[in-house]
């Protein structure tokens, strides 16, 4: 369901209310306020990076999350893989949703966050200006009432 935009493009319930499910599970104090600049971020990120021909493949984002579940699976300690597991029961998917859908997508603006930051250093930019825009929430009693169904 459309609840808002960010600069004119679209903020879906199940993004901020996912955002939100993750700031909480991460013990943030202001989980709400953490989901919202979140999605600014990605969206001033990604913005920058169109303007700037920035861009993550496909490949490299399996390369990635492939190489992430090959160490947790095969070489991290029972404690972090534990921990891993119980994150992944707290957002509430199994393990193969995690892989495939959560880290892919996280994994993609991660390594996005990362050439734009290379992009920086490369280019000798001390201070990166990003435009965050603010959001705009168009769907205020849904996004309270799932919000509330949540901490419940």
């Amino acid at each position: 369901m459309y609840i808002g935009d960010v600069n004119g493009k679209p903020i879906f319930a199940d993004e901020l209310e996912f955002r939100y499910k993750l700031a909480l599970a991460m013990g943030d104090d202001a989980p709400y306020e953490s989901a919202i600049n979140s999605i600014q971020l990605m969206e001033a990120e990604k913005q920058f990076a169109e303007a700037n021909n920035i861009l993550v493949t496909s490949n490299e984002v399996v390369e990635y999350t492939n190489e992430q579940r090959d160490i947790v699976d095969n070489q991290a300690e029972d404690d972090l893989r534990n921990g891993i597991k119980e994150f992944i029961s707290e957002l509430g998917m199994s393990e193969d949703e995690y892989w495939t859908d959560y880290k892919f997508e996280e994994n993609s603006r991660y390594l996005l966050h990362l050439k734009v930051l290379q992009y920086q250093r490369n280019n000798d930019i001390d201070d990166l200006e990003l435009d965050n825009k603010p959001i705009r929430i168009t769907e205020k009693a849904y996004l309270e009432k799932n919000i509330d169904s949540i901490l419940e």
